[in-house]
């Protein structure tokens, strides 16, 4: 499987400018990485009743989690993870 085929891109983009932003960015800094498989922003998240990105990976990096919640915090969203399996089934989240 190519370094691009893994990638799973957003359901759908949002229409504001800076939740593009916000999803562009997080696909700029985290898509080389070899845990992460996509991101979707979500408005009204169930958990969170909030703004939300939703990590799609392959396992919680939790070597490099300090910078993904600096990420996170930088742009006062939440983050809630899915954790998939090599042929892109749902773990858990």
């Amino acid at each position: 499987m190519s370094e691009q085929s893994r990638i799973i891109l957003p359901e759908r983009l949002p229409i504001d400018p800076n939740d593009r932003k916000i999803l562009g960015d997080c696909y700029d800094l985290f898509c080389t990485r070899q845990w992460f498989r996509g991101a979707d922003l979500v408005f009204n998240h169930p958990t969170h009743m909030c703004k939300t990105l939703v990590i799609k990976c392959e396992y919680k990096p939790v070597a490099e989690m300090t910078e993904i919640l600096g990420f996170i915090q930088s742009r006062q969203i939440s983050v809630d993870w899915v954790v998939m399996s090599h042929d892109q089934h749902v773990k858990y989240s």
